[in-house]
């Protein structure tokens, strides 16, 4: 695999495989377990995906490096890493909710240059590629254009990541500010925000397998995504994280935050 349209064939070839076992498992008599880190429960779908897609990479791209979310990291010797969320957003399929995805992600020298969001039971998948238009099953999508906030569609998983007093003050400002707010939207209301559907998406304490997919995924549909200091996320970011349709939106939530923050 020397270019990236190699890497991308085995990424969708990955998330193929992802669909299949979530698919099996959806709705199922499935039991979820509690663990201690930022995200409270897995399944045995999330540690089935993750576990074939690393067997996998270590078969068909050796020499890169592993991140995932259920079994850690493997470093890689060529520059290029895969990140694995096999489940982003699994209180959302242990309830039922297709509102999940298989995010997966290639990071050369750090920067995710190739991104999936798959959602397997509505049969949706955004590719992201870096310098290229992104796609939503094979036709190029675009973000909104929509600048006024008080005409926008905010959307964020849950309120419960707003608690602390300052970021509480600023999320309250930004509710009243919009048209509407939808919560519950995992890694799927990127993908819709990605499509135009959604105008702004906030949201705090990703980890870097919640959000290296997003990002090809993002900038190809011409979506803005930074950390709530307006830079690029990165390696080093604290995983706090803005997407708006267009830059104007960008800036006067980005502005609304370094109010309160």
């Amino acid at each position: 695999m020397k270019s990236y349209f190699g890497y991308v064939l085995f990424a969708e070839h990955l998330a193929d495989i992802s669909g299949t076992i979530i698919d099996r498992y959806f709705r199922g008599d499935i039991k979820p377990e509690f663990k201690q880190s930022a995200s409270p429960i897995v399944t045995i779908a999330d540690r089935e995906v993750e576990e074939r897609l690393r067997a996998e990479i270590e078969f068909e791209d050796s020499d890169s490096g592993i991140i995932g979310e259920e079994f850690g990291t493997k470093e890689g010797s060529n520059g290029y890493t895969w990140v694995i969320d096999p489940i982003d957003g699994t209180i959302a399929f242990s309830c039922g909710k297709p509102v999940f995805a298989t995010l997966i992600a290639l990071l050369k020298n750090g920067e995710p240059v190739i991104g999936i969001i798959d959602q397997p039971i509505t049969r949706e998948r955004w590719i992201g590629v870096a310098g290229n238009p992104t796609t939503l099953n094979g036709e190029p999508i675009s973000s909104s254009p929509l600048t006024e906030l008080k005409r926008a569609k905010l959307s964020t998983t849950s309120p419960g990541m707003f608690t602390e007093p300052k970021d509480h003050a600023f999320f309250s400002e930004l509710q009243k500010s919009v048209h509407i707010t939808s919560y519950g939207g995992d890694a799927y209301q990127y993908g819709l925000c990605a499509a135009g559907y959604v105008d702004i998406v906030v949201e705090k304490g990703l980890n870097i397998h919640d959000w290296a997919a997003l990002v090809p995924v993002l900038k190809g549909s011409g979506a803005i995504i930074t950390d709530w200091k307006g830079e690029n996320l990165s390696l080093a970011s604290q995983g706090d994280v803005i997407v708006t349709g267009n830059h104007e939106l960008h800036s006067k939530v980005l502005e609304m935050i370094n109010n309160h923050i």
